[in-house]
């Protein structure tokens, strides 16, 4: 698999997880007529800024690859303690319903981790410069 083959197919993973947060954000915020506008809204500006930063990625941008692995490095530490927070609200409160959340942040942590990986793959690292 080509570097350009990688990117391409991280840059679908985000489409996906796009439309997947935004089913979680109506899971969480309900069917209301606010809450279906912002969740339009959030999914176009989610979409549109996967497409942007797929675009760049694939025009050998160095500087976007830089930034996105520090963005990746820093939503895996978030994204372990909100794991770890939401796992010891879990035991405390036995509340079933914040076993979604931490299952949503396990998706979320899955996803910057493929990132990191790709990114950080010789092939891509040599595509990139």
């Amino acid at each position: 698999m080509t570097a350009r083959d990688k990117i391409e197919k991280l840059t679908n993973s985000w489409y996906a997880f796009a439309l997947v947060s935004a089913l979680w954000s109506l899971f969480q915020n309900g069917l209301g007529v606010f809450s279906l506008v912002g969740g339009a809204l959030s999914l176009v500006f989610s979409l549109g800024l996967t497409y942007f930063i797929g675009k760049r990625l694939l025009a050998r941008s160095s500087l976007t690859r830089t930034f996105l692995l520090v963005v990746s490095v820093l939503s895996m530490l978030f994204g372990t303690f909100w794991v770890y927070r939401t796992g010891v609200a879990f035991f405390h409160t036995w509340s079933f319903g914040l076993l979604l959340h931490i299952a949503f942040a396990l998706v979320s942590l899955r996803m910057n981790f493929k990132s990191f990986r790709v990114l950080t793959d010789d092939s891509v690292a040599s595509y990139c410069r």
